[in-house]
């Protein structure tokens, strides 16, 4: 007969979290050493990807600054607005006693 009062099926592992931090580190050790040798054995490809980012981050930088200029221009022009006239009128008698 059977004994189905066994305990069956899988169970499962029990790991330290110091196996699965050095399991971790050695990943991500072995991922990083792979992404690097890609990175040097393609050289124009990391260059474009490289100046890619940097324009990425340039532009909206450069935009931001930009608009600050100009808004600081508009208010430097706004608080200055004046007309100066110049008219030319007849001297008179009068007008020099005054």
């Amino acid at each position: 007969m059977l004994d189905l009062t066994a305990k069956q099926g899988a169970t499962a592992p029990t790991h330290s979290w110091r196996d699965r931090l050095r399991v971790w580190r050695k990943s991500h050790r072995y991922f990083a050493r792979q992404s690097a040798q890609r990175l040097i054995h393609k050289p124009l490809a990391t260059l474009l990807t490289l100046l890619m980012l940097a324009i990425a981050i340039a532009l909206p930088t450069l935009m931001y600054v930009a608009l600050q200029n100009v808004a600081r221009w508009a208010d430097y022009s706004d608080a200055g607005l004046e007309i100066t006239a110049y008219l030319h009128t007849p001297v008179t008698a009068e007008s020099k006693n005054f």
